[in-house]
């Protein structure tokens, strides 16, 4: 059978909430009748979104929300945090779940950012060594070229037959050779290609071996300038950044896409499905299927500089990386060959010895919180039956710590208590005796004086 309350507990209930004694009460109560007056004239007036009237009521309706939660929660805390197991168990989370929480994130944050970095490293590494590759190619090129220049014997032909010699590790390289304002371009294996050889913008001086921008695509492009007296001599060498550059990259990692700036020099990340002024990123690779559950697919990105061809002026390229973290350590252990399941078996045993480490700090703070909020119950009941009049009840003493002998100590006060009243009762009992047997004896004794004629009686 459900008990109803009692209508001076709702007509007191009823009285607090209408007449708040706090500040946070009052202002909670007077903001929420002005919130529903505000919006119930929104209401009739149709008062359109953004007016001042509707601002107003959307003003209010949040400082309502605001009190409005702030006291459910000092509610909730009052309630929540009365039982000392209560308090123990936020004391934990917050000294002993929290930081090791936080020291996880950071972990994995830290983990995350630098497999990233080194998953894209591994990228940008690749592609300066096909870079200084091309430098030294080019180099030894010009040196054979500005030979051949100063004997007066260059030409296309010549020039041509040394590209092809040069050439065989870059298939889609091409060489733009320039005596003075006359030039040619050739292809990796010599011949001749009737293009417009390209020219080195102004804002380039001197040496130059970098990324290049130059249309809708990167390249690997290096420079060497020879300036003498009465001559110059540029050779310029170009390699177009093809997914097949990317190849050894993808083999250890996975994914890599270069995003490049769209026509306007805006980067964005992600690029946008819309943007008409973008240009096509160079994509290579596949993410290969996971080794286990445990190793999910993530993606990283890092930024490096390109110089566009066009204007001289440097920009900057993205690149991204899909991969996962198995092939992420199978790169960074490769040198340790067959110790790497040593290594990582390693690994998953000190993490699972800190696992169990932490699970048996976790049992025991819960026994000792339990042993500490069971002797406060048992002292709180033993208080109640104290308050109730049963002095004869005892707190069974399980342990030997302060809070046993707190206990200990209660149960002597109660029995100190026992044998107050008892001594109380047999002094008033005493008292009760006493007071009878004097009224008995003062009611032997006559209150007035009696005479006989052969005898006479009198006080002393």
């Amino acid at each position: 059978m459900i008990k109803l309350p009692e209508s001076s507990a709702v007509r007191a209930r009823v009285i607090r909430i209408l007449h708040p004694h706090t500040k946070w009460g009052r202002t909670t109560l007077w903001s929420g009748g002005l919130s529903v007056l505000l919006e119930a004239l929104c209401s009739i007036t149709g008062s359109p979104s953004g007016s001042k009237l509707n601002g107003w009521a959307t003003f209010v309706t949040l400082v309502f929300a605001f009190c409005a939660t702030w006291l459910t929660f000092r509610w909730v805390r009052l309630k929540f945090m009365w039982r000392l197991r209560h308090r123990l168990i936020v004391t934990y989370i917050f000294v002993g779940v929290i930081p090791i929480l936080l020291l996880l994130l950071m972990a994995c944050v830290g983990s995350y950012l630098c497999a990233g970095q080194f998953a894209t490293y591994v990228v940008i590494s690749d592609l300066q060594s096909a870079l200084q590759n091309l430098d030294a190619a080019n180099q030894a090129l010009a040196t054979q070229l500005r030979t051949l220049e100063s004997s007066g014997k260059l030409n296309e032909q010549t020039a041509g037959k040394l590209a092809a010699v040069s050439g065989e590790n870059f298939p889609q390289r091409t060489i733009t050779v320039w005596q003075g304002e006359d030039g040619f371009l050739l292809s990796t294996n010599g011949a001749f290609l009737n293009l417009p050889p390209k020219k080195v913008p102004d804002g380039i001086k001197g040496d130059f071996i970098g990324f290049v921008i130059d249309g809708d695509s990167l390249h690997l492009r290096v420079v060497k300038r020879y300036d003498e007296p009465g001559r110059t001599l540029t050779v310029i060498s170009n390699v177009p950044l093809t997914p097949e550059l990317l190849r050894p990259a993808t083999s250890l990692l996975g994914s890599v896409t270069l995003l490049l700036p769209d026509r306007r020099g805006n980067l964005e990340i992600p690029p946008p499905a819309n943007n008409p002024a973008a240009r096509p990123p160079v994509e290579a690779g596949r993410v290969p299927a996971p080794s286990n559950r445990f190793d999910p697919a993530f993606r990283s990105y890092t930024l490096f500089k390109a110089v566009d061809w066009q204007t001289g002026k440097s920009q900057d390229v993205a690149i991204s990386v899909v991969t996962r973290p198995s092939m992420l350590f199978s790169t960074l252990f490769a040198t340790l060959g067959d110790n790497t399941k040593i290594l990582r078996y390693g690994q998953l045993g000190i993490a699972i010895l800190f696992g169990l480490i932490e699970l048996g700090a976790l049992l025991i703070a819960i026994r000792l919180s339990r042993s500490m909020t069971l002797a406060v119950a048992e002292l709180y009941s033993a208080t109640q039956h104290i308050n109730r009049g049963d002095l004869t009840h005892s707190i069974p003493v399980r342990n030997r710590d302060q809070m046993a002998a707190l206990e200990q100590s209660f149960n002597s006060m109660t029995e100190s208590l026992v044998k107050l009243v008892a001594e109380q009762k047999q002094k008033q009992r005493m008292e009760s005796e006493l007071a009878i047997a004097h009224e008995v004896q003062n009611s032997l004794f006559p209150h007035e004086s009696t005479e006989f004629d052969s005898l006479g009686v009198c006080r002393a």
